[in-house]
């Protein structure tokens, strides 16, 4: 009986440890995998006083019209 118990002990400090490792080397990817989300998803985050915000990106063509000043005279 005393022997399972070391055997479970030491089973439950190696789990704890690799959980601890794998926290740790999440929490050093998240700025990683937040832009990799936002890109993939499509939105863009925009830092306030109150914290950021997410909206989506506008399509280039729209920003790309408002950049010229107007449309191309008809012809």
């Amino acid at each position: 009986m005393n022997g399972d118990l070391g055997f479970l002990l030491l089973v439950a400090c190696g789990l704890s440890i690799w959980m601890i490792a794998l926290f740790v080397l999440l929490c050093g990817r998240v700025t990683t995998i937040k832009s990799i989300l936002l890109t993939v998803y499509g939105f863009e985050e925009h830092k306030g006083f109150f914290g950021s915000t997410y909206r989506r990106r506008r399509p280039i063509a729209a920003e790309e019209n408002r950049s010229r000043g107007g449309d191309f005279p008809k012809l």
